[in-house]
């Protein structure tokens, strides 16, 4: 209810056959349904982790469903950006973005589940639901660690739901070989400090000009009683 047409073609993509995919992003972009420029990675279909499924129950009764990012989020991702604070952008981007146009929204849908990983949080019945968290790490070409930022709709905050995300983030890089995580956080930024220290491993931070970096290794948690 209230997509539109490419929103529509997009979710029905996401849900065909990952063999089937391709030909059908080329049908719909010669029916101008899709734009030209849409990105498709091919990949993707075949390596979705449907590891990152879940529904949790938060503060206030709040049931939230999360999954894997898919490329018909684009629109619900958008939204959710133009919900936000300026404060909230530029602690996510470090700097005062002000518009996310299709082309550059797009890129961060689309992603190839191997050096990025991203989930999203949606509230309301699924096939209908809203977008009001993501998160992502992604992994440098020869690194062990991946970066990780996530984002959470400031009317859902104070619920622990950026604290999930993070700790999912976590599980699903282990399973895939990652050794650590980092993080550049802004110095004023306390409630991305609070979601970090709830990392089962410990916690690194050295700071920069206006900024701290933290570093996670993933060593196994120390002893307890």
């Amino acid at each position: 209810v209230g997509r539109t047409l490419r929103e529509r073609a997009q979710a029905l993509i996401d849900v065909a056959h990952p063999e089937d995919r391709p030909e059908l992003v080329r049908r719909a972009k010669d029916a101008h349904i899709l734009y030209a420029d849409q990105i498709y990675l091919e990949n993707t279909g075949r390596l979705y982790p449907e590891d990152a499924q879940s529904i949790h129950e938060f503060k206030g009764g709040l049931t939230v469903r999360f999954r894997a990012i898919r490329p018909s989020d684009e629109e619900e991702m958008r939204r959710l950006f133009y919900r936000f604070s300026s404060e909230a952008v530029y602690y996510r981007y470090f700097s005062p973005v002000k518009a996310m146009p299709h082309a550059r929204m797009q890129e961060y849908v689309n992603v190839d589940f191997q050096s990025t990983m991203a989930i999203v949080g949606l509230v309301g019945p699924p096939g209908a639901g809203r977008i009001i968290a993501e998160a992502r790490y992604v992994k440098a070409p020869d690194a062990p660690f991946a970066d990780v930022a996530f984002v959470v709709d400031e009317a859902y905050s104070g619920r622990g739901i950026a604290t999930y995300l993070f700790l999912e983030l976590i599980r699903l890089a282990r399973d895939r070989g990652i050794r650590g995580m980092t993080a550049d956080v802004l110095a004023n930024n306390t409630s991305m400090w609070k979601v970090l220290e709830k990392a089962p491993y410990p916690l690194k931070a050295h700071r920069e000009t206006d900024y701290y970096h933290f570093e996670i290794p993933f060593h196994p948690p120390a002893a307890t009683g």
